[in-house]
């Protein structure tokens, strides 16, 4: 058991994180250090991860998809806010029908105020319109 953690320690284990395990906050004279060979090999797979995902590039991919995610919620804000204005659009096109038949339904001569009246409100609306 011995070799295994001293190999562990002097060939697999990155010199860095060797380092970081037997180096004191003081620099005391090194004492050994002991560890258990669960947390040696927590760090070899915590190593090996980092370098396949910087082999691969994982990191770059996630980057990536992080971005496509932040698009994607605007895109999505977008066509909400293009929905509300659609229906303001159809509400104000049947409002302008609406006044539009009403128009033809009154005639100048007969009924001038009521005809004046419906021809402002069409043009106030007409005005949203575009």
């Amino acid at each position: 058991m011995q070799q295994l953690s001293k190999l562990l320690l002097t060939k697999v284990l990155q010199p860095n994180i060797v380092s970081k395990l037997n180096t004191n906050s003081a620099n005391k004279p090194y004492k050994p250090f002991k560890f258990s060979i669960t947390e040696a090999i927590k760090h070899i797979f915590h190593d090996l991860n980092n370098w396949y995902v910087n082999f691969i590039g994982l990191a770059e991919v996630k980057k990536y998809q992080d971005r496509v995610v932040q698009v994607q919620a605007q895109l999505l804000e977008t066509q909400e806010k293009r929905r509300e204005i659609g229906k303001l659009l159809a509400d104000i096109r049947i409002k302008s029908t609406q006044l539009q038949d009403e128009i033809h339904k009154h005639k100048r001569e007969d009924d001038l105020d009521k005809f004046l009246e419906v021809m402002r409100e069409e043009t106030e609306i007409n005005r949203f319109r575009f």
